[in-house]
């Protein structure tokens, strides 16, 4: 009977844990997306706006987050996000306002999609 509820309680643990990794890593995501966008948006809004800082502060959330999303995300779908959010930096260099603006986009669309695929749905168990 011992047995019985330590395993329970194991259980239990497990299912706790998972569930508010869900929760972290979906309020860190969204965070890191509206950060992207309202970037962007400010960019475009603001066309002396200086993309540098833009673009640090983008990465500098995404450095924060990244060793969890590492863990989470398949490999092709981090290193994606993560090659468009390191372009920022030079398009910023380049004051390339529009470019910037749509690498934003494709960065926070990937990431969008990357929460979608991790959210237990029932296609993702069969």
């Amino acid at each position: 009977m011992k047995r019985t509820w330590i395993a329970i309680i194991i259980l239990t643990l497990t299912v706790a844990f998972c569930i508010s990794a869900f929760f972290v890593i979906e309020s860190k995501g969204k965070r890191l997306s509206d950060l992207i966008n309202t970037c962007a948006q400010e960019a475009v809004e603001n066309p002396k706006a200086d993309l540098r800082q833009f673009a640090e502060k983008i990465n500098k959330e995404w450095s924060r987050n990244s060793t969890l999303f590492k863990s989470v995300f398949i490999h092709n779908e981090f290193s994606e996000i993560e090659t468009l959010l390191n372009k920022l930096y030079v398009l910023a260099k380049q004051n390339d306002t529009e470019t910037f603006y749509e690498y934003c986009n494709e960065a926070a669309s990937r990431l969008h999609c990357a929460l979608d695929d991790e959210k237990p749905k029932i296609q993702n168990i069969f």
